[in-house]
């Protein structure tokens, strides 16, 4: 007798999975676009943010070095500073001494986000660097940003000459003047002798 295969009721035969994508697929294509959007989003607004302070770097370029830099007290400056009245007049004195600028780069600028143990050190910063040409010599501007209470703010402002023959050429002329007798020197006063 041979064996006939037995019929299964039909509640018992279980159903042929779906081919199909599954949702955890959907799920990461979701998620990547959200990465990618995120991603793109904060580009263009870091993209703005250096442009923006390239264009200000610019600005302040031409201002400090045209008109000299403004009072110690001037809210442009960062708090972190250590700026005197004394040390502004000391540079204003010194960018004199190589003329007028006449040309400006395009500023490189580059932003960071800083933790440190150090306050001063912590914070976002923006530096940008801009090649110039002074009457007597080319130089490179180095504006170092900072953002305080939502504004930037200048945290540091270097101007670096490359023909330090201008202030040599100064030393020498004023130790000619000295030698020969000719310069200025103010007096000392003598102090009074214990005899």
């Amino acid at each position: 007798m041979t064996d006939a295969p037995q019929q299964q009721p039909s509640y018992a035969i279980g159903k042929k999975p779906k081919k199909g994508i599954p949702l955890w697929v959907f799920g990461l294509i979701a998620l990547a676009f959200i990465g990618l959007g995120t991603c793109v989003f904060n580009g263009v607004k870091l993209f703005g943010a250096i442009g923006e302070r390239s264009e200000a770097s610019v600005e302040v370029s031409k201002a400090f070095l045209t008109d000299g830099m403004p009072a110690a007290d001037d809210p442009i400056y960062s708090r972190r500073m250590d700026l005197t009245q004394e040390k502004v007049d000391n540079i204003n004195r010194f960018f004199a001494q190589f003329g007028p600028v006449s040309e400006y780069s395009v500023p490189n600028c580059n932003m960071k986000t800083s933790a440190n143990t150090n306050a001063a050190k912590s914070g976002t910063f923006a530096i940008c660097v801009l090649q110039i040409q002074a009457e007597h010599s080319p130089g490179t501007v180095t504006v170092t940003w900072v953002r305080e209470d939502e504004v930037w703010k200048i945290g540091g402002f270097y101007v670096n000459f490359h023909d330090n023959s201008v202030l040599m050429d100064k030393a020498e002329k004023l130790d000619a003047l000295e030698a020969a007798g000719e310069a200025e020197v103010e007096p000392v006063e003598a102090e009074p002798s214990a005899d």
